[in-house]
């Protein structure tokens, strides 16, 4: 069976793949830092993931969390402690729509375990991305600061949680 394949797809799945192997090689890099003693702690990284709210996108959350979140499980293993989605809700009246229309977080316990995975697996992983969104995706590896609260493990299912993101200025 032929699937026909458009440029625009090849190039995006080839730019997803690229990016993948990137962020992967820099993250293998932070953690031989780490394992030589040139960072004495342990860093704690989050790889978040934004899905703008722009025209078209459209983000599947049930796709998400039955199908996505359980193939990362697999694919990462104990290398992530905890996968999270976070999805806009309607705006109150007089306030401007949603600019992201979701978010999931990665919270990576180690760091050159999440990394080998990525790389073994980034094809996968976006094909599977691709069928539950479309539109553009931001990807970032945060570094926890700080936090204060209760522990994640305490943050339940259904929990609100407000959130503020910032453009960059041009």
């Amino acid at each position: 069976m032929a699937i026909a394949l458009s440029r625009r797809a090849l190039l995006a799945g080839a730019g997803y793949a690229a990016a993948a192997g990137a962020l992967g090689t820099r993250l293998v890099s932070l953690a031989e830092a780490q394992e030589s003693g040139q960072q004495a702690v342990a860093p704690s990284l989050c790889l978040t993931m934004v899905f703008p709210n722009v025209p078209k996108a459209r983000f599947r959350d049930d796709r998400y969390v039955k199908k996505h979140m359980p193939l990362l499980r697999k694919i990462y293993g104990d290398s992530v402690g905890r996968i999270e989605l976070r999805t806009a809700q309607a705006s109150l009246p007089g306030l401007p729509p949603a600019s992201v229309i979701a978010t999931t977080h990665l919270w990576i316990n180690d760091v050159r375990g999440f990394s080998q995975a990525l790389g073994a697996n980034s094809k996968d992983i976006n094909a599977d991305l691709d069928a539950l969104a479309k539109g553009p995706r931001l990807v970032q590896v945060d570094r926890i600061v700080a936090s204060k609260g209760d522990p994640l493990n305490d943050v339940g299912v259904g929990s609100e949680v407000f959130s503020t993101f910032y453009k960059v200025p041009e």
